[in-house]
């Protein structure tokens, strides 16, 4: 089962707010995974372009796994075709990209299997606004499969670029707060304008600065992800690994 919520309460004053609006701000979100893929993108989990002096960014607790043609054109926001899955479970796929979502895969993790020959991207959606949004992509080759696990992270910043929920960035465009919230299932911070983000020091909360690369901050290797996959392929295993 997920457990895995996310909640963020955003405080602004009026002046940042007004400011944010005449320039034509959004606010904008990251949700972070790990995984064992070099090659793995994060995307925009949510762009919003209605807020007030005091806001939530939400995440109920369920994902979607998706598909996508290869390649995908630059620029182009994801996903296709999606199946709604829990944590634990495997969404299987062939050429066309569709297919069905079976128990008994990596526990905390989703996984995604093409049973084809033809290449397709990938990723996990989660739900923000009342909507699954797609927060990352990697690619899908020919009878392979990936394994993604959530992370209960999230980057939030204000940018005046436009943009679209889905779409890639490789790097900060807008000074960011990064919150790791494992520890700490509402999370209070403030913005403003000029002074940026305020988290009143807490340890689960960094400043990310305009221009620093995504990726890092947003994709998080782990060979214990490899381990517990291998694992799920091979229960016998679990008798002779190390304790």
């Amino acid at each position: 089962m997920d457990i895995i919520p996310l909640q963020v309460t955003i405080t602004m004053s009026t002046a940042t707010v007004t400011n944010l609006i005449t320039s034509g701000y959004s606010l904008l979100a990251f949700a972070a995974v790990r995984c064992s893929d070099d090659a793995a993108q994060p995307l925009l989990w949510m762009a919003r372009r209605e807020y007030g002096r005091t806001n939530v960014v939400q995440a109920p607790r369920r994902f979607q796994a998706y598909t996508v043609p290869s390649p995908v054109q630059a620029g182009q926001v994801v996903p296709g075709y999606q199946e709604n899955i829990l944590l634990g479970q495997m969404l299987t796929v062939g050429e066309t990209g569709t297919g069905a979502v079976t128990q008994g895969a990596t526990p905390r993790a989703i996984t995604i299997r093409n049973t084809s020959s033809r290449p397709l991207g990938c990723g996990i959606s989660r739900v923000v606004d009342g909507r699954p949004a797609p927060i990352c992509r990697l690619p899908l080759y020919g009878h392979n499969g990936q394994v993604i696990e959530p992370v209960p992270t999230i980057l939030l910043m204000f940018s005046n670029l436009e943009s679209a929920a889905g779409a890639p960035f490789d790097t900060a465009v807008g000074p960011g707060v990064l919150l790791d919230l494992r520890t700490v299932r509402q999370a209070q911070v403030t913005y403003d304008i000029n002074g940026g983000w305020d988290w009143q020091r807490a340890p689960w909360g960094r400043a990310v600065e305009f221009g620093d690369p995504l990726r890092p901050l947003l994709v998080a290797p782990s060979t214990d992800l490899a381990r517990r996959a291998e694992l799920a392929r091979n229960p016998a295993l679990t008798s002779t690994s190390p304790r």
